[in-house]
């Protein structure tokens, strides 16, 4: 997690996570964290490793 900005109390914050690569078990993610102004918060790459089984509902 990479923090550009601070947040002030009372923001409210906004995530968008866009896919950038999926294969059949490894997906890779850009995230970006903007307050409700558009400013840019904070960013995130991230890593998911899929699995074959669903999750159980909790």
């Amino acid at each position: 997690m990479n923090y550009l900005n601070p947040a002030k109390a009372g923001d409210i914050l906004y995530a968008e996570a866009r896919e950038v690569s999926r294969s059949s078990r490894i997906s890779t993610y850009d995230i970006r964290v903007k307050n409700d102004g558009g400013k840019l918060i904070a960013t995130c790459q991230a890593t998911a490793y899929r699995k074959r089984e669903k999750l159980p509902v909790i």
